[in-house]
């Protein structure tokens, strides 16, 4: 009885995109709406290595984390246990970073660190360069997350996912290879505008001219669609050129704005286009283009998946 209920409630707001955002604003939709996935953030990061920690032994003289993001959570670990700290090219060259209070430590056992563990590449290749550069080194691995066939790849693990796996930390750099990427213009690459930005036309061009850079990824982006309006193109083209925004293509609305006009023009661009992925800035408009592409929606606002 209780699931048949939680079906009708989601039948009912998914018709109507402000029950969505009330609603949301509880966290009631995660739970009457199996699709909805949070992305761990960074402050999820923290919290779950400092609990990763608690089962992890205190052996490890030095904590090598592999860049870029497994750097994070070896710096978290590092930071737990009190050990210097070290990524794998700078441990061969001499460089570890340890309190200036303590002298310089000897290192025998090591530990090292990333956060997710697909394919076993990249700590394979770290586990093989600090054993070459000194083959007596005890040297023991781990990640934060694995999936269910890594996870028999290295020594430690805390959490076990199904691919992709996608985090907050890694959005803007380590995501390239997962496929074509369309992304929102406000709210994602640019800070969302204020009543105030969009009283006149003078405070919509000023704005789109001095907007804040946002979520900047650092690889190449498919298509930009935005429903800001193609009169505006000059002043979005030169915003992205001054913040170095990497993208093929930019698509814009013709005639009026409206939520029902944004969503068309986003849903087009993702039938024409086929992308991986879609990141959109309005939880309500990301609902509505989950429904009518099925693509994996990524909504920045809330850091959830549709999928």
């Amino acid at each position: 009885m209780k699931e048949l209920v939680e079906q009708k409630v989601k039948h009912i707001v998914q018709k109507v995109p402000s029950l969505y955002r009330l609603l949301w604003k509880g966290d009631l939709l995660l739970k009457t709406g199996s699709q909805y996935t949070k992305i761990f953030t960074i402050l999820d990061a923290v919290k779950l290595t400092l609990k990763w920690a608690d089962s992890l032994p205190n052996k490890f003289d030095v904590i090598v984390g592999v860049p870029r993001s497994g750097l994070t959570i070896a710096g978290i670990l590092a930071s737990k246990f009190g050990r210097p700290l070290s990524t794998p090219n700078a441990f061969v060259q001499g460089e570890v970073w340890h309190s200036l209070h303590v002298g310089k430590p000897k290192f025998h056992n090591v530990l090292i660190v990333e956060d997710d563990v697909i394919r076993g590449t990249q700590i394979s290749r770290a586990y093989m360069k600090l054993k070459t550069f000194d083959p007596s080194l005890e040297i023991e691995t781990a990640s934060l997350f694995v999936t269910p066939k890594s996870k028999k790849l290295i020594n430690y693990h805390y959490m076990v996912k199904k691919p992709p796996l996608i985090y907050e930390w890694s959005l803007l750099t380590n995501m390239a290879s997962l496929g074509k990427l369309l992304v929102d213009m406000d709210g994602v690459l640019c800070k969302n505008p204020s009543d105030g930005d969009l009283k006149n036309e003078k405070s919509v061009t000023d704005f789109y001219v001095k907007a804040e850079p946002h979520l900047i990824p650092q690889y190449t982006i498919e298509a930009i669609v935005t429903s800001r309006l193609e009169k505006y193109r000059s002043q979005t083209e030169a915003w992205l050129k001054k913040h170095d925004v990497k993208y093929k293509r930019l698509i814009m609305l013709q005639g009026a704005k409206t939520f029902r006009s944004s969503v068309q023009l986003k849903t087009e661009a993702i039938r024409m286009v086929k992308p991986f992925w879609f990141w959109e800035s309005n939880f309500a408009e990301a609902i509505q283009l989950w429904k009518k592409t099925k693509i994996l929606t990524v909504c920045v606002d809330k850091m959830v998946i549709l999928r």
